[in-house]
């Protein structure tokens, strides 16, 4: 399986928005967005005391690789970011320590410490990126990793709080904190094949947005056009929107040719649409891309009749069955098509 989850959380303006792309919240009010990012592009997430996230892998698993920009605020005490959880309970977790500044591995929920990163090895009020690889067990590990270095290794420690050896959920959030920023999030498992069974190192979440129409546009549109409407991190507007009731029609949109660096490692991509219907009876869609005369329709999608994400994770090239390339996503076209 490798990669399971990629969200460089552009694509929200409430804390709402979250949940309606599969994730759980606690104090959900407590999550904003802010264009103090740590490249000055698109959003970052931040939430105050009290505010959690929560994803659910897809399965339990035994190992797990997390990975994210991190910036928290040191005005208050040191406090919980991150929790990996078996169900209700938490197996290990990571804290930040403004006494030595650095980050504490305890198992549980800042049970027993496990081990720490050295002093001075993450800042307050800094943008570093974080990343932990757990294997759960009574004779498990954790290996951290900050700015791509590796700063922290602990084998044959006991990372098993429940009575399984494997997590299913992952949080983050502030505890007692006074606030923390979050960017640019992977999660992997420790399957499958390189690179994406591993540390994927200091990485970004590169959000694209449509620059312009593509070889199809069979929606209606409320807007001034059918890409400008969906080109935008704020949307969950009941006033600007495309709509159709044809089964069959699509929507393509062309992105920027240069949207990824040539130069770039891609190890996943994800398309997202948000959508809802208006009506009664079984509506759904599907997210499609396409590039060079052929197309691929993903995953069928059940709509609510409240907004939700239509959130399809593609490991692969999906037209081609290829690894992702720079060259490949700079020329895709990407939209969605009804399916019922």
């Amino acid at each position: 399986m490798a990669l399971l989850w990629i969200d460089g959380f552009d694509t929200y303006n409430t804390g709402a928005n979250l949940t309606s792309n599969g994730y759980i919240g606690t104090n959900i009010g407590n999550f904003s967005f802010t264009s103090s990012t740590r490249f000055g592009v698109g959003q970052a997430a931040t939430s105050s005391y009290g505010g959690f996230l929560t994803y659910n892998f897809p399965s339990s698993i035994g190992s797990v690789v997390v990975g994210s920009a991190l910036n928290l605020n040191s005005s208050g005490p040191n406090g919980v970011a991150w929790y990996l959880n078996d169900g209700a309970t938490t197996q290990i977790s990571l804290q930040a320590n403004f006494t030595y500044n650095r980050l504490d591995i305890f198992s549980g929920n800042g049970t027993t410490l496990l081990g720490s990163t050295p002093t001075n090895s993450f800042l307050p009020n800094a943008w570093a990126y974080v990343e932990v690889k757990a294997t759960i067990g009574t004779s498990g590990s954790v290996a951290v990793q900050i700015n791509g270095t590796l700063v922290l290794t602990l084998t044959s420690v006991n990372t098993q709080v429940s009575a399984n050896s494997t997590v299913n959920s992952f949080s983050l959030g502030a505890s007692y904190v006074p606030s923390m920023l979050c960017d640019d999030l992977y999660i992997c498992d420790t399957t499958g094949s390189a690179p994406t069974n591993t540390f994927l190192g200091d990485v970004r979440v590169n959000t694209i947005f449509p620059s312009g129409a593509g070889s199809s546009t069979q929606f209606n549109t409320t807007g001034s056009s059918n890409w400008a409407t969906v080109a935008t991190a704020n949307p969950n507007s009941t006033s600007v929107y495309n709509y159709q009731t044809t089964v069959g029609n699509s929507d393509l949109f062309a992105i920027p040719s240069t949207s990824v660096a040539v130069a770039s490692t891609v190890y996943g991509a994800a398309l997202m649409t948000y959508a809802y219907k208006d009506n009664t009876g079984v509506k759904q869609i599907a997210n499609k891309v396409y590039s060079g005369g052929s197309s691929s329709t993903l995953s069928t999608f059940t709509l609510g009749s409240s907004g939700l994400y239509d959130y399809s994770l593609m490991k692969v090239n999906p037209i081609t069955s290829s690894a992702w390339t720079p060259t490949a996503i700079n020329a895709l076209q990407i939209g969605y098509t009804i399916i019922t």
